[in-house]
């Protein structure tokens, strides 16, 4: 033989039949939709789901990280990507023994958040930028002050920045459920129970606050009430929902798969629109967010945080509220237990407000309705000089509009013919009876804010005889012995 050695056709057969299983086993994985993972030396499996084919058209394996480097990234969620992730995994039904079950992990979003350290009292701080934090009650005018203060120019608000979250919190109390999950944007969804309500509150708040805003979950970014009181999200609402989007993104790839490629299309667009909220939030000489559903416990967390940050605490007679809540049908069919959770959520809210006064008291201001209602331009004036804005022209303007207005607008406007009547109406419409349940029931807050009791049906609809009496509630509070 020649030192060529030839090679039998048996051989070319044998190498045939390993190429042609090793292509097989390719195609297999491939069109099997599995991803492997290499960790602690064992092979785990996890399925594929919708956000890895809009991100990765090829199949690549990853190392075990924690979602802020996976690289897989949440649409939102209002688009309904766990059908498809259903959808995509339905025929999948890999054989993988017990010692390798799957257990598909959920990660709360990690925070990118530039955070500082005050040199003087070693404390972290988020953010420097000029805040003003409104917490309210339901009816309490608390949509008219942060109206006034979103007229200051290019200001940053947020109407209930929290209203989504706390109506998952409430089917997890209500219906017995166990978990509830939150998807976002640029990580992986968030499956949350009840331990996890004050984390998420709180993140979701620090996340409005330093402009990160790509880490608030999908349905609060979605929530539908950004296109009807803030001008900011009011832009992003329209954009992201299509009305602006075509001229943002080009098409996806024409050769992705049909059923993906509108939830490809779609993230690319809220993206696009996200940034530019983002840059505003960035530049914006004020932040305003406004609460009716966070308690003030959560704002003894955040002050620290935030050293230019100041406090509304927005406060109105309860009798007035809940003759307000009765008109709008938001009352529980038995109204004491309505005014019963108003009582209790003032008097917590009271216990920390004290709090905040000792330990930050040029930092939060106990505001009432009807101060705002009876005299709107001198405190108007006054929530400008407290939020450290000028008391421009065009808040002057808005505030005369919105409480001397030729008529009265719907029940949830804040648009006004006479604010100082309307803030007393209860006087003529509240059953008697009702109101002194309710007076008695508040009554400890009652002192701290002034307002007064009556002896019967005729006084109560005598407007000689006065609601309230004009007293210093932050100093009523700090000599209070009831909280």
């Amino acid at each position: 033989m020649t030192t060529t050695q030839m090679v039998s056709p048996k051989t070319f057969r044998i190498v045939g039949f390993i190429l042609l299983g090793g292509g097989f086993l390719c195609y297999f994985m491939a069109t099997r939709d599995v991803q492997f993972t290499i960790a602690t030396n064992q092979i785990t499996y996890r399925p594929i789901v919708a956000e890895d084919l809009m991100l990765k058209p090829s199949l690549k394996s990853t190392t075990n990280k924690p979602p802020e480097s996976s690289g897989l990234k949440s649409p939102m969620n209002l688009f309904d990507v766990s059908s498809v992730n259903k959808t995509l995994n339905s025929e999948l039904k890999p054989e993988v023994a017990k010692q390798s079950e799957v257990k598909i992990r959920t990660f709360a979003p990690v925070h990118s958040l530039t955070m500082a350290q005050d040199p003087t009292k070693n404390q972290t701080i988020l953010s420097n930028d000029k805040i003003v934090i409104i917490v309210a009650y339901m009816r309490t005018g608390s949509t008219l002050t942060a109206s006034l203060l979103q007229e200051y120019p290019k200001t940053f608000y947020v109407f209930e920045p929290i209203r989504y979250i706390m109506d998952i919190y409430k089917q997890i109390h209500s219906k017995n459920k166990t978990t509830m999950t939150l998807e976002y944007l640029h990580s992986k969804p968030w499956v949350v129970n009840k331990s996890d309500e004050n984390d998420v509150i709180l993140q979701e708040i620090n996340s409005w606050l330093t402009c990160d805003l790509d880490s608030i979950s999908t349905g609060s970014l979605s929530d539908p009430f950004h296109k009807y009181y803030t001008k900011i999200m009011k832009e992003f609402y329209f954009c992201y929902n299509g009305y602006s989007s075509r001229m943002l993104v080009q098409r996806s790839d024409p050769n992705m798969q049909p059923r993906l490629r509108k939830y490809y299309t779609n993230k690319q667009n809220i993206d696009a629109c996200l940034k530019n909220v983002i840059n505003k939030c960035k530049s914006t000489p004020l932040r305003v967010l406004k609460f009716i559903r966070l308690r003030m416990r959560f704002i003894l967390d955040l002050l620290p945080l935030y050293p230019n940050m100041k406090i509304i605490h927005l406060v109105r007679d309860p009798r007035g509220i809940l003759n307000s809540r009765i008109k709008v049908k938001a009352v529980d069919t038995e109204y004491l237990n309505t005014a019963k959770g108003l009582c209790d959520n003032t008097n917590n809210n009271l216990k920390y407000t004290k709090q905040i006064l000792k330990s930050y008291p040029n930092r939060l201001k106990i505001l009432h309705y009807e101060s705002l209602a009876e005299h709107p331009m001198e405190v108007a004036a006054e929530i400008a000089k407290f939020s450290e804005v000028n008391f421009t022209k065009s808040m002057q303007n808005f505030i005369r509009l919105q409480t001397s207005s030729s008529r009265d607008a719907c029940d949830y406007c804040t648009q006004r013919k006479n604010s100082s009547l309307t803030a007393y109406k209860w006087r003529n419409q509240l059953l008697a009876e009702r109101a002194n349940l309710v007076y008695n029931m508040c009554k400890k807050s009652n002192e701290v804010f002034g307002y007064l009791p009556f002896n019967s049906s005729k006084e109560q609809h005598d407007f000689d005889k006065p609601a309230r009496k004009i007293v210093d509630s932050a100093a009523l509070l700090l000599s209070s012995d009831n909280y």
